[in-house]
């Protein structure tokens, strides 16, 4: 009977669509299911999503104004040129989804967007908390004057630069300070600080990937259990053993200047492979240095 009712009221919808309707006010959709459908263009004010499938729906340049997202899979959706404004999205699957120029102004979200695709995104005055970002495709995306705490950035694709202001590393340091403090005082939250402690090296990390001062971030964690977690720029030198003459002079530059450096001469220990060493040293460090030479270019490993 459910199954039936769903069906029905997502043809209802579809028909109004279908039909020229554009604008939607006020409405509450319930278990829609809108899997795969052409929906581009269209704006939604003050209406209520709950329970809706939107698996691989076009959304593109559509406009949601003060809207509410609870429950939704929306996996594979496409919201390219999409504006988010004054909503809240929480319980909802956005992975492999496409944010390509979406913005999202005065919002509060909680979702899942492993391996979207947020490349020339904007987030205004909007509070990410308990957002999964790992392996998205990051790039020319700003962040201004908003929020980002519990939320993990780990092995993000960086295919450009960041934005990301003052305003965005203060309030996220001091949002996660605050959470920190109530963690400690209660008894049996332990989990809990460890996992924001994870979440916040992810984000330091896509701080400092992105360009913001290092400073700046030693400055905003300066006094609080964040101080002694690893928030220092780092590298890996991958050169040729022809190059490594000069790549041990650019290990010895970097490392007067405070950035911490994996060298293979130095680093590498006895008793595991190769492989392992550097595939380990690779994912924990911030940047991959490749030190292109004629020499380099011939190796076979390039």
């Amino acid at each position: 009977m459910r199954a039936e009712q769903d069906d029905e009221q997502s043809a209802h919808f579809l028909a109004e669509v279908a039909a020229g309707s554009s604008r939607f006010s006020g409405r509450t959709f319930a278990h829609l299911r809108l899997a795969g459908q052409e929906l581009g263009g269209l704006t939604f004010t003050d209406c209520s999503f709950r329970d809706c499938v939107l698996g691989g729906a076009k959304l593109d340049r559509a406009v949601f104004l003060d809207c509410r997202f609870s429950k939704i899979n929306g996996i594979g959706a496409s919201f390219t040129g999409a504006r988010f404004e004054r909503c809240t999205i929480e319980e909802a699957a956005f992975r492999r989804a496409d944010f390509y120029l979406a913005g999202f102004v005065d919002c509060t979200m909680a979702a899942e967007f492993e391996e979207s695709f947020f490349v020339r995104a904007e987030f205004t005055r909007t509070k990410l908390t308990y957002c999964n970002f790992a392996k998205a495709h990051l790039g020319f995306t700003c962040f201004v004057d908003s929020w980002v705490i519990f939320t993990n950035f780990d092995d993000v694709r960086q295919v450009g630069l960041n934005t990301i202001d003052e305003a965005t590393v203060a309030h996220s340091y001091a949002a996660t300070v605050r959470a920190l403090e109530m963690t400690a005082a209660q008894p049996g939250y332990e989990g809990s600080r460890q996992r924001l402690l994870k979440a916040t090296r992810s984000l330091t990390r896509l701080f400092l990937d992105s360009g913001v001062n290092p400073d700046m971030v030693h400055t905003a964690t300066q006094g609080t259990d964040m101080e002694h977690t690893e928030f220092k720029p780092s590298a890996f030198i991958s050169y040729s053993a022809v190059d490594e003459q000069f790549a041990t002079a650019l290990a010895e530059h970097l490392l007067i200047f405070g950035v911490q450096t994996w060298f293979a001469p130095h680093d590498m220990k006895g008793g595991r492979t190769i492989l392992e060493q550097v595939t380990q040293a690779i994912s924990e460090k911030s940047k991959v240095i490749l030190v292109l030479s004629e020499a380099s270019m011939a190796s076979a490993w390039v």
